[in-house]
């Protein structure tokens, strides 16, 4: 009985701190309310909806809300305009999602694997995991599978900044 109240307890702990950093990045990417995740309970802060996929759904189509499709999103990063930056690790890509939810493939190729540098879907990717972005709007990526750091430029181009592909 001991071990059951336990990882309810953990349980409930996981979920209040997934909904305190949601309320937090809906309130950084310019969405949700403007009060702070310390001053508001994350519950009355925060409403869960989805903005693009289908849950249950996998794939890679991009297209508006629910048509769109992901194969394990992992990392994720929004940039001044609300934009979301996807890592969708099975396909080995990385998407941009619209505040309105149109969903594009930035670089890389569902389906592809490989460290290559190029232009958009020339480029290829093992394993996406990390994104971040800066103020010029280029990503910084992490491979898991890649052993690399890789940057993508709001043009589309794929360098390498750090790492050996596969090394």
């Amino acid at each position: 009985r001991e071990g059951i109240v336990m990882r309810r307890l953990i349980l409930y702990v996981v979920a209040m701190v997934a909904l305190t950093l949601l309320a937090v990045t809906t309130t950084a990417c310019g969405g949700g309310s403007k009060a702070t995740a310390s001053s508001t309970p994350a519950a009355s802060t925060a409403m869960v909806t989805t903005l693009a996929g289908q849950a249950g759904s996998k794939g890679s189509a991009d297209g508006n809300g629910a048509a769109a499709r992901f194969d394990n999103p992992l990392g994720i990063a929004c940039d001044a305009a609300g934009n979301l930056y996807v890592a969708d690790d099975i396909n080995n890509t990385f998407r941009k999602v619209t505040p309105a939810g149109q969903v594009t493939t930035l670089a890389g190729k569902a389906g592809a694997t490989g460290g290559a540098d190029g232009m958009g879907a020339a480029a290829r990717f093992a394993g996406p995991f990390g994104v971040a972005c800066d103020a010029a709007g280029n990503l910084y990526v992490t491979e898991s599978d890649g052993d690399t750091i890789r940057k993508i430029t709001p043009a589309r181009k794929v360098t390498t900044l750090a790492g050996k592909a596969g090394a």
